[in-house]
């Protein structure tokens, strides 16, 4: 047996009543000389006698309707042995309405349109017609400005109410199931829920359609249906828009942060009819991650570049975020890459990337040499000797200004990371902290700190601020900030191309 439920609003304008021989109206119009509560009552309870007899004739299109096109669409899907339960929610205003500060005009305007004085009726009319209804009171909070018709009110109220009634998991498989709480507390597993949002206040209505779009967007098992007087040809719908609609925003927010993975997760299940939203979701995403393999770049130096360029580009996200330990694992490495550049540009061609590595014309690898030596003497010194083949590296010393600076104020010690020490350490010497004591604790504590001193982490004496005014310099001694910005640029414009897209 294949379970499917339907869950939807009635009140007394979305039932049709003749009494004797008058022609159908809607239900509360039968109440309209209903002054009190007691009136109300007691229009109840005779309409309740008057139908038992046989002389109140009562029709609920909308149920109807409704079991019709559901009937017929799951045929058409090849479903067999089809039971369709019914949760039906009948608005209850009464303690809202009974409040001091409510005007007696409520009873005969408002309560009257409750779909709880029809309950008996439609119980003894769905038993009649063979249909599986289970009927719940909603009771309108009374706190509520304007009862049904409160906006925010019925979305906050709808969910407990719905909690309650339909229990909504996630297996150990991460497989989605539905189950139903129906009037006899029995628990049955539920192949497919429909919401039919044609009834009730629009508030109310929407509530119940906006809860059903926010699980449809969790994987669960939902359509819905909308009725209207119109004659819609196909009320059957998925709701296909507004998922997309109430994911953009979270996947704008998760392009700013460059979250590009979660933001394609997003997109699973998801129909979209731009499939270069999902193209350049994924090349950014193995951008981020520095993941360049599949970009027609074959020279290694190039590739170099393009890494210097992600790094250069994405940083910022890092810090703004107070990603200290992504940031500066990043931003290390990007220092390494690019001092490796300067020391290419002052061999004059004596070294060379080769296989990733910088090798010189002796097949020295530079890069087993340390970073630290290669800048305090290969560089401020021109030359650096060779323990392992006694011999002597040279290049051309650096004598730009600024360069000892670098060394000294920043890279090497003296980073000035906090005010109270007096032994300062280098960028390059929190390496050995981060990586092989894993204390990302300790720089998240330090630049935290920095940030809120200073308020912002770009200002200038911020810490991080000043490392990639350092990075900016290196890449200009290297000769290659403009190639690097250039290709950090395309990065920036095709993410906001892609915000822009995004609208």
């Amino acid at each position: 047996m294949n379970n499917y439920l339907v869950i939807q609003v009635l009140g007394s304008s979305d039932i049709e009543a003749a009494n004797k021989s008058s022609e159908f109206v809607d239900g509360y119009q039968l109440f309209n000389e209903d002054r009190d509560l007691d009136d109300i009552l007691d229009n109840r309870d005779f309409f309740e006698e008057e139908f038992e007899k046989g002389t109140l004739k009562v029709k609920f299109p909308l149920i109807a309707n409704t079991e019709k096109i559901l009937i017929q669409k799951l045929a058409n899907q090849n479903k067999k042995d089809i039971n369709l339960h019914w949760l039906i929610i009948l608005t209850n205003q009464v303690e809202w309405a009974s409040q001091p500060q409510r005007d007696d005009s409520v009873w005969n305007e408002i309560v009257i349109r409750d779909g709880i004085w029809w309950k008996n009726i439609l119980q003894q009319w769905c038993d009649k017609n063979g249909i599986n209804c289970c009927l719940k009171e909603f009771e309108i909070p009374h706190d509520l400005e304007y009862g049904a018709a409160d906006w925010e009110g019925m979305a906050k109220a709808i969910t407990p109410f719905l909690k309650t009634n339909i229990i909504l998991e996630e297996d150990e498989t991460l497989a989605k199931t539905i189950q139903f709480k129906n009037c006899d507390d029995e628990l049955i597993s539920i192949d497919g829920l429909f919401v039919q949002h044609s009834s009730g206040t629009p508030a109310l209505s929407s509530a119940l359609y906006l809860w059903g779009i926010e699980k449809k967007l969790d994987q669960y098992q939902i359509e819905f249906i909308y009725l209207s007087e119109q004659g819609i040809s196909d009320p059957y719908h998925s709701g296909e828009h507004w998922q997309w609609r109430l994911r953009v925003p979270q996947i704008r927010e998760l392009v700013k942060i460059q979250d590009f993975g979660g933001a394609l997760e997003l997109l699973k299940g998801h129909q979209i009819e731009d499939q270069q939203l999902e193209d350049d979701l994924t090349y950014l995403d193995k951008a981020v991650s520095l993941n360049i393999e599949d970009r027609n770049i074959s020279d290694e130096r190039d590739k170099i570049l393009e890494r210097l360029a992600i790094a250069l580009w994405s940083e910022q996200a890092f810090r703004e975020r107070s990603q200290w330990m992504h940031w500066y694992l990043r931003m290390a490495g990007a220092f390494e890459l690019a001092i490796y550049l300067l020391i290419e540009q002052q061999s004059k061609g004596q070294y060379q990337w080769k296989n990733a590595d910088l090798v010189a014309d002796s097949t020295v690898k530079v890069n087993l040499l340390g970073i630290t030596a290669l800048t305090r003497d290969l560089l401020s010194k021109g030359t650096i000797k060779v323990r392992f083949n006694d011999s002597n590296l040279q290049v051309d010393k650096i004598t730009d200004p600024h360069w000892n600076k670098f060394v000294k104020q920043f890279y090497i010690s003296n980073w000035q990371l906090q005010t109270d020490v007096k032994k300062q350490e280098g960028f390059n010497d929190l390496r050995n902290s981060l990586y092989h004591n894993l204390r990302g604790d300790r720089i998240d504590k330090i630049l935290d700190e920095q940030t809120q001193k200073l308020g912002s982490v770009t200002a200038l004496k911020h810490p991080s601020q000043k490392a990639i005014d350092h990075f900016h310099y290196i890449l200009d001694l290297a000769d290659i900030e403009t190639d690097v910005e250039d290709r950090a640029n395309k990065y920036r414009e095709k993410a906001q191309n892609l915000m822009d897209n995004l609208q």
